[in-house]
C-alpha cells in the first residue's frame, strides 16, 4: 500500500484540485491521509462530506496545530503504507505520474522524487514566477527545485532536488534518529545520514505558484520565518548560506553611511539579475520586455526572505530572552 500525506489550511479550491487529480490517476492500492490545521473547518467539513465520492481511502484530521511538522509526523504514524507520498494541497498530478512512480518503488533507493513546474494554465504572473524561481540569485542553491534537467544529479544537495509536495519515501525510513517528517529538518537529516534520493527529472507535478505581487512577498516572508524559526529550534541546523539574503537586505542601509559602496552593491546586483532574466526569458521564448517583470519579481523574492528572516530573528530572540528570563 502507499500512503499519500498532505497538511493544508484554508485552500480549499487548490485541495479540491488536487484531489480532482489524483482522482483521474490509476492509483491501485492506496490511503490519502490529510491534516487539517489553522482550525479550517470549512475544508474539514467538506472533506467529512465528500470522502466517500473518491474511489480511494480517504481519512481527515482536523489538528490545533498550524505548523508543519506537527501534521506531518501525526500522520505518519497513521499511515499504513509501505512507501509515503508527501504531496502538496496545492498540486495537480499528471495522469503520467502514477505509471512513472511505480516503476521507482521496486528500485533499491530509500526515497526520490522530481521537480514541481507551473501549470500550462497557470496565469501569466505563475509562469513569470516559475521563471525567476529557476534563477539562483532568487532562490539560491534550492533553484533546481523548480526546473526539471536530465542526466544523473545524485550527488547534488537533497535541499536543492526536491520540495515536500512531490517526494517519496519508504516509512521505514522514520526511526528514533531520523524522526521529523518537517520540509527542512527532513532533508538536513537524509543527508546526515547518507541517504541519497533519486532525481528523476520527468516525474514532475503542476505547482501553484503565487498570482500576485502581495501573495508572492507573503509565499517568501513566511519561508524566510520558518528558516529562521528552524535554526532557533535546532541549531545544528545552521548553514551559512541560508543567511546570505540578510546581507543582501543590510547592503541597503549602506546608502545611508557609505553610498558609493551602495551604488556599487546595487549596480553589480541589477546587472547580474538583468542577464539572468534576460537569458531565462530567451530560453522559454518570452516577449523580451517580460525580462523585467522577472528582474522585479528576483529582487523581491529576495527582500521579502530577507525580511522574514530578520522578523523572524528578533521575534525568537525576544522569545528566547522572555523565557529565559522567567526561568
Amino acid at each position: 500500500m502507499i500512503s499519500i500525506l498532505v497538511s493544508t489550511s484554508n485552500r480549499l479550491f487548490y485541495l479540491e484540485r488536487m484531489l480532482a487529480s489524483l482522482e483521474a490517476c490509476p492509483l491501485g492500492d492506496i490511503e490519502v491521509l490529510l491534516a487539517v490545521t489553522g482550525n479550517d473547518q470549512e475544508s474539514y467539513g467538506w472533506l467529512q462530506n465528500k470522502k466517500s465520492h473518491y474511489s480511494f481511502k480517504l481519512y481527515s484530521f482536523l489538528l490545533d496545530s498550524t505548523a508543519s511538522l506537527g501534521p506531518r509526523n501525526f500522520l505518519i504514524s497513521k499511515a499504513q503504507g509501505e512507501w509515503l507520498l508527501f504531496l502538496g494541497d496545492d498540486v495537480v498530478i499528471p495522469k503520467e505520474y502514477w505509471e512513472l512512480a511505480k516503476e521507482q518503488l521496486d528500485k533499491e533507493h530509500i526515497c526520490f522524487g522530481g521537480p514541481e513546474l507551473v501549470h500550462p494554465e497557470g496565469s501569466r504572473f505563475e509562469h513569470l514566477v516559475a521563471l525567476a524561481q529557476q534563477s539562483s540569485l532568487s532562490t539560491g542553491t534550492t533553484n533546481l527545485r523548480h526546473q526539471p534537467f536530465g542526466g544523473d544529479h545524485s550527488n547534488l544537495h537533497i535541499e536543492r532536488k526536491f520540495l515536500l509536495c512531490n517526494f517519496w519515501i519508504k516509512a521505514s525510513a522514520f526511526t528514533e534518529e531520523f524522526f521529523s517528517a518537517e520540509e527542512h529538518l527532513l532533508f538536513y537529516q537524509l543527508r546526515k545520514l547518507d541517504h541519497n534520493a533519486s532525481y528523476i527529472p520527468d516525474l514532475f507535478l503542476y505547482h501553484h505558484k503565487s498570482q500576485g505581487w502581495k501573495e508572492l512577498c507573503k509565499t517568501y516572508f513566511m519561508a524566510g520565518f520558518s528558516r529562521i524559526k528552524l535554526f532557533f529550534k535546532y541549531p545544528v541546523y545552521l548553514e551559512i548560506h541560508y543567511l546570505l539574503p540578510l546581507i543582501f537586505l543590510f547592503l541597503h542601509f549602506s546608502f545611508l553611511i557609505m553610498p558609493q559602496l551602495f551604488f556599487l552593491f546595487i549596480t553589480v546586483y541589477l546587472a547580474l539579475n538583468l542577464s539572468s532574466s534576460t537569458n531565462l526569458v530567451k530560453l522559454q521564448r518570452k516577449p523580451a520586455f517580460f525580462t523585467f517583470v522577472v528582474v522585479a519579481i528576483q529582487y523581491v523574492i529576495v527582500l521579502s526572505y530577507a525580511l522574514g528572516s530578520l522578523y523572524s530573528a528578533f521575534y525568537h530572540l525576544k522569545m528566547h530572552l522572555v523565557s529565559h528570563t522567567r526561568g
